[in-house]
């Protein structure tokens, strides 16, 4: 396998450097065709490959967050102020 491809399933791809991960690139192919008018796509695009199912972390609450969902829990208290121009009570949200 050369250094500028890389094995993804059962075939070979050019390499694309994305964030200094290698992954597989799509093969040179017309542009002016749509991928499913290809006859051989599978041959010109690489298939995702799904990985195992990572485990659970625990959620960790700091004490930011433990306020902020405390508050978020709280009943909103209503204001009340009277309008300046007309004269009556509103309620501010």
């Amino acid at each position: 396998m050369a250094e500028d491809s890389i094995q993804w399933g059962t075939k070979n791809y050019p390499v694309l450097l994305v964030d200094g991960e290698r992954v597989p690139e799509a093969y040179v192919h017309r542009h002016d065709q749509l991928p499913h008018e290809h006859e051989d796509l599978d041959d010109y695009f690489p298939r995702a490959i799904a990985c195992d199912e990572l485990p659970e972390e625990q959620e960790t609450v700091d004490d930011l967050e433990a306020r902020g969902r405390e508050r978020g829990r709280q009943t909103p208290k209503v204001s009340r102020y009277m309008s300046p121009i007309t004269q009556k009570t509103l309620v501010k949200p």
